[in-house]
């Protein structure tokens, strides 16, 4: 069994989808780390309803964790945030990135899982999208899920209701379809 209870848990990115995740990891009983550019002043942090520890380098925050989860955006910045580097400093540690496939070094997390600093890698997106690594689907150790963040009943409908209107639009009225810039 998966002992997390009073483990630390680092949550790379602390923005809405990072503070749930911290609020969920928080009730399972684990404590939370956070990484990000700037700390949260009082209210913000007392607006979490738990306890959350700033760290703003990634590789002070994941030294003894047992899980880190990426949930921040693809930029130059955060370019294979996760590297040879970084988990180096893992110790039998989970991974999990529901943020951007570009957030981590594959071949350094394939080598990470190979040499157990890496316990487990879930991923919910792909630097290659919709390729997978063969090598990673091939692993026990590694779970996949499609990146679905945004299946919500709303967005669902949303999506309908604007290509209904689009084919209203082009077919009754000769108008041009938009897209979603427009």
């Amino acid at each position: 069994m998966l002992k997390v209870v009073r483990k630390s848990a680092v949550i790379v990115g602390f923005g809405s989808i990072g503070k749930l995740v911290g609020l969920r990891l928080n009730a399972i009983g684990m404590h939370v780390r956070y990484v990000k550019r700037t700390k949260l002043n009082k209210d913000e942090q007392d607006k979490l309803g738990y306890e959350a520890e700033y760290f703003s380098e990634l590789k002070d925050a994941v030294k003894d964790a047992r899980l880190v989860v990426l949930c921040l955006p693809g930029t130059a910045d955060t370019f294979h945030i996760i590297n040879e580097q970084i988990i180096e400093l893992f110790n039998h540690t989970i991974l999990v990135n529901v943020g951007r496939g570009s957030l981590i070094d594959e071949k350094a997390v394939l080598n990470g899982l190979k040499k157990g600093k890496i316990s487990h890698f879930g991923v919910d997106v792909y630097p290659e999208e919709p390729l997978i690594n063969p090598e990673l689907r091939q692993r026990e150790d590694v779970t996949f899920t499609p990146h679905v963040g945004s299946s919500t009943e709303e967005n669902n409908n949303a999506t309908a209701k604007f290509c209904l209107e689009n084919i209203t639009d082009v077919l009754l009225h000769g108008k041009a379809a938009k897209n979603v810039q427009n």
